[in-house]
This record gives structure tokens, C-alpha cells and sequence, in this order.
């Protein structure tokens, strides 16, 4: 064999041993939103320059907190001409007034423009980071990954800055970090890091003031609630039982509701109530009545506050079971509602349940259900079903009852149910489940990716993040209804493939959903091919740098390129 054939072979078997060392899977950044625990609800945290410099956390002071009411200062507050990175600490304030399970979603809403060289637009990359604030300091829950460049309004002035999600062309900005429960007394310190997008970039922020309402939306387990409604006689005896023949101050009912904010008594909105009679109508002097909080103190930052609201009856009062409904709104305008039967008189009456499901026969939570009684009366409030589908009356006679359901806003059926037992009743609705698949371009599933769907009118209707599968399943009213049509889905992707930032997307313009179906989207452009990628380049730079080593101790040794003598 010649010299040259055993430094050939030599060669090869170096680059075998190179490459095998060298192959590296591809590194990808998914970001990938918390299975949530029980229900969640959006609340919007405003960003606030709170000149009082409190303690946040018992830990440190700030101006710059997250509260979610909307009392604004006198001037638009911000930071502008920044050439570089910004960073924005904002700290929720005042510190939690119990324990708080977010998902692990943050929706920024920054009220943001700027301008580049020349005057042309620029953009931002946004990422955060979220801490648990305690005495001891911040821990770190979890970081987001950063998104796709995003157009930034052009101007300089809070006049000129607008909501960055509203710019067309851009991505919801959604961040996600890992579930976690904070505990109580302590703060959320959300830093934000916008990384500027273009030459000559001159970034502005502006918030707290109507003109630029910067605010970020986070999904918590944990919202006002009411843990109870209570009736008491006019001495202030827990009854359910109040006498026609009481006269009178006696014949007074004391209803009596504790509702409960993790966030604090101030963000409370409203507490209303009412009061129906047997055929479930309204008591015309106590019908929506605002309850007044007779828990003071530093209720602002409790956790646990009492409403109350008194009702004299008349002598004729009918006799029967009454109904009290009381509803909580929170300052993003959340709604939970409660209701407690008392008596004056004595009916014995059914307990039904109700179970509210799509096509598929799975639980529809959160729809909202009308029911009009025997005796032709409406709830005035919907009643909505939890996270099973459920719905239950308490004490109601024999008959028809006729339902009304709506789902996300569109009636999905009315129908008419006989209640002669406490069920449950099943109520199908004209709902059903669209299973959106996305796909690479090499057919594999895609985790991470946004679905958004949008109805006819470009309303977005609902969006989900797909799953290991890569599927996000939605539940979604019958296209026949006119209002509804078809539906319009858009995906969008971003993630780090072999240390190559690549951000994708995807329409489905028209999707009829008459029963349930999926529908597969496929990106393009994702996975990239791999020599378009960073990473490739650096394995190449990296054998080629090897060979070259190689060759280069085999011509010192005299077996390569030997001189001729």
C-alpha cells in the first residue's frame, strides 16, 4: 500500500472520529404555558409611578410598581431616547394579600414608539424575567424566551405611543415562565428587557396616564371571590328562616357576603346584590343594590372583607323560599357570583343540576346559561357553569324550564327541559372542537407554536399554545350560526434552531366547523435548512480547522507532502 493511500485512509478515520464527537442535536428554546390547576381568569396590572416610594415585599423601595387600578398621574411618566437596551423593574404593590397561582402567561401591553436613522422605523425584541419578592430577596422563577423583532410605533412624544400589540404585522406579545404559587406577603417583580431593532434606534416608553395605559396581563388561579353569603335577623342571629308575622324593625333581613381579593381589598370594584322572590322576580327595593364594606382598617391590602346590605319586607310579603345573588367585579372586571336561599314560609322543592357539553360530550366551563322558570320568569344574571359544565338550582318546583346558552358571547342553543327530579339534565350545544395540528415542513409536530383563531369579523376569538402533540384543541360555536361564518386561523412560531433565531408563521383563512374536525397547518420555513444555520457553519469551521491540524502534523512527520531530495 502506498504512502499515500495510508495517509488518505488516515484522514478519513480522524474525520469519522470528528465528526461523531462534533454532532450536536439541534438546540431549540420552546416555550411551553403551564397546565393550569383549576380556573383562570385574566387580571391587567397597570404600571404605575408611585411617588410614595413604598416598601415592596418588606424588601426594597420603588416608585415603579403594578397595581390594577387605573388612577392615573397628572403626566404621562417614561423613559425615552434610549439607544441601548431597556430595562423596565416594575413591582406588584401592594404585596399580595395571600397566596397567588399564575400559570406561568405574561400579555405585555407597552405603550411604546421610536425612530431610527433617517427617520425609519424600528423595532424591539422583548424577554423577561419574573422574581419572587420576600424580606430575604428576589428568587428567580423564571425567564421567557426573547420573541421575534417587533415594529415599534413611529414618533417620540406619549402622543405618538401606542399599545405595540396593535401595530400591524406583530406578534401577541405572550411571554411564558414556569407555573409558580407566590406566597403571601411577598411581591412580583416582572423586569422587562426590550433590545432595540434597527441603526440609529431610538426607543420611548411611556405609561401611567389615559394616553399611554401600560399594563400586563397575567392568568391567576387566585382572583376576588365570594367565600360566602349569609342572611341575619335584625339582631344580627344567623337565620335562613324569617316569619311573615314579625313586626315591625324585626322583619328585617340582613344579607351579609365575605368576598375575598389575594391582591387586596382595593382591588374590589363592586359588590352588588338583589333579592327574588318565589316566582323569581326581582324585590323592586333590593335589585342590584350596591352592599356597603363594613370591614375598614387597612382593608386596601386584606384579604378578607365583609358587605352588607339590609332588605325590610313587608307584611305581605309572599311566602316562600327567596333567593339572594350577589356578584363581585374586580377592577379588570372580572365577575364571580354566589347566591344563598332563605325563607319566609316553608316549600319543599327540587335540587336540579345541569351539564353543559359540546358535540363531543366534553364540559363546556364558563358558558353563560338563562334559565326562565315555570311561572315564566328570567335570571337577570347568567348563571355560569364550572369547570365540569355544571349548573345547579336550588329549591325550584316541577316543569319546564327553558335554557339559554351562550358560549364566548353566541347563543349555542335554547331548549326547553322538563325538571321533575334533581337530574342532572345533559344540554348538547351547537359547540364543537376544531383540533388545529401544526406541523414543520418535515411533518413533525411543533410544540410552543400560537394558534390564533379569529371569526369573520378579524375578532380574535380565541388562542391557544399547542402541545407536545402540537395541537391546540378549541371549542368553538357552529359556523351556521350567521353571526359566527367561518373561522380564520393564524399560527405563529419563534424559537433558537441550531443557534439560529427563527420565527415563522402560517393562515388558514376559512374553516368551516359544523362538527368536530381538525385541520393541519404546516410552516414552511421551519425547521430552516441546516446550512442556512449558525451552528452548521461552526461544525464545518470546526472539522475543517481539524483536517488542517491534522495534515499539518503528518507533513512534519514526513508522511505528507515529503520534499523531494
Amino acid at each position: 500500500m502506498s504512502s499515500r493511500t495510508k495517509t488518505l485512509e488516515a484522514i478519513v478515520t480522524v474525520l469519522l472520529v470528528i465528526s461523531s464527537m462534533c454532532t450536536v442535536s439541534p438546540f431549540t428554546i420552546s416555550t411551553v404555558k403551564a397546565a393550569p390547576n383549576g380556573p383562570i381568569k385574566a387580571l391587567n396590572f397597570y404600571f404605575h409611578n408611585e411617588t410614595s416610594n413604598p416598601w415592596v415585599g418588606g424588601y426594597t423601595r420603588t416608585t415603579a410598581i403594578l397595581n390594577t387600578t387605573q388612577k392615573w398621574s397628572e403626566a404621562p411618566q417614561g423613559y425615552g431616547n434610549i439607544t441601548g437596551r431597556l430595562y423596565l423593574d416594575f413591582y406588584v404593590h401592594p404585596d399580595l394579600a395571600s397566596n397567588v397561582s399564575l400559570d406561568g402567561s405574561i400579555w405585555l401591553h407597552p405603550w411604546m414608539c421610536g425612530y431610527g436613522t433617517g427617520g425609519s422605523t424600528i423595532g424591539g425584541v422583548f424577554s423577561a424575567i419574573v422574581y419572587e419578592v420576600t424580606s430575604t430577596g428576589q428568587t428567580p422563577v423564571g425567564s421567557t424566551a426573547s420573541t421575534g423583532s417587533q415594529t415599534l410605533p413611529f414618533g417620540s412624544s406619549p402622543a405618538d405611543s401606542r399599545d405595540v400589540n396593535s401595530v400591524a404585522g406583530n406578534d401577541p406579545l405572550m411571554l411564558n415562565f414556569p407555573a409558580y404559587t407566590f406566597r403571601k406577603g411577598s411581591s412580583i417583580l416582572i423586569r422587562i428587557e426590550v433590545n432595540p431593532q434597527g441603526a440609529g434606534a431610538n426607543m420611548f416608553f411611556y405609561y401611567d396616564h389615559p394616553i399611554c395605559p401600560s399594563y400586563a396581563t397575567v392568568y391567576s388561579e387566585n382572583y376576588a371571590q365570594i367565600a360566602s353569603v349569609k342572611t341575619f335577623d335584625y339582631k344580627y342571629a344567623e337565620t335562613n328562616m324569617f316569619s311573615p308575622n314579625w313586626t315591625g324593625s324585626r322583619r328585617k333581613v340582613v344579607a351579609q357576603a365575605n368576598v375575598t381579593d389575594p391582591f387586596g381589598g382595593y382591588d374590589i370594584n363592586m359588590v352588588n346584590a338583589s333579592i327574588f322572590d318565589p316566582l323569581n322576580q326581582s324585590v323592586p327595593d333590593f335589585d342590584n343594590v350596591v352592599m356597603t364594606r363594613i370591614s375598614n382598617g387597612l382593608w386596601t391590602i386584606h384579604y378578607s372583607h365583609l358587605y352588607e346590605a339590609n332588605w325590610s319586607y313587608p307584611e305581605t310579603a309572599m311566602l316562600g323560599n327567596y333567593t339572594l345573588k350577589v356578584s363581585v367585579v374586580d377592577n379588570t372586571g372580572n365577575i364571580e357570583h354566589s347566591s344563598h336561599i332563605f325563607n319566609i314560609g316553608v316549600i319543599i322543592l327540587h335540587n336540579p343540576t345541569f351539564q353543559v357539553v359540546d358535540d363531543a360530550n366534553t364540559a363546556m366551563p364558563n358558558a353563560e346559561v338563562y334559565i326562565t322558570l315555570p311561572n315564566g320568569t328570567t335570571n337577570n344574571l347568567p348563571l355560569l357553569t364550572n369547570d365540569t359544565g355544571f349548573i345547579s338550582l336550588t329549591k325550584v318546583p316541577t316543569g319546564n324550564y327553558s335554557l339559554k346558552i351562550l358560549w364566548k358571547g353566541w347563543v349555542v342553543q335554547e331548549t326547553t327541559q322538563y325538571v321533575d327530579s334533581d337530574g342532572p339534565y345533559t344540554i348538547t350545544c351547537q359547540v364543537y372542537q376544531l383540533t388545529v395540528q401544526v406541523s414543520g415542513n418535515d411533518g413533525s409536530s411543533v410544540h410552543g407554536a400560537y394558534a390564533v383563531i379569529y371569526t369573520q369579523a378579524g375578532i380574535v376569538y380565541d388562542f391557544k399554545m399547542t402541545d407536545a402533540s402540537g395541537q391546540a384543541v378549541f371549542q368553538l360555536p357552529s359556523s351556521n350560526i350567521q353571526a359566527v361564518g367561518p373561522y380564520r386561523i393564524e399560527t405563529f412560531y419563534s424559537t433558537s434552531y441550531w443557534l439560529t433565531y427563527v420565527a415563522v408563521s402560517a393562515t388558514e383563512p376559512s374553516v368551516s366547523v359544523v362538527s368536530s374536525r381538525s385541520v393541519r397547518i404546516t410552516l414552511d420555513g421551519f425547521p430552516p435548512a441546516i446550512w442556512t444555520t449558525m451552528q452548521f457553519w461552526l461544525i464545518v469551521a470546526l472539522v475543517a480547522a481539524a483536517v488542517l491540524s491534522i495534515i499539518y502534523v503528518l507533513h512534519k512527520k514526513g508522511i505528507v507532502f515529503k520534499k523531494k531530495k
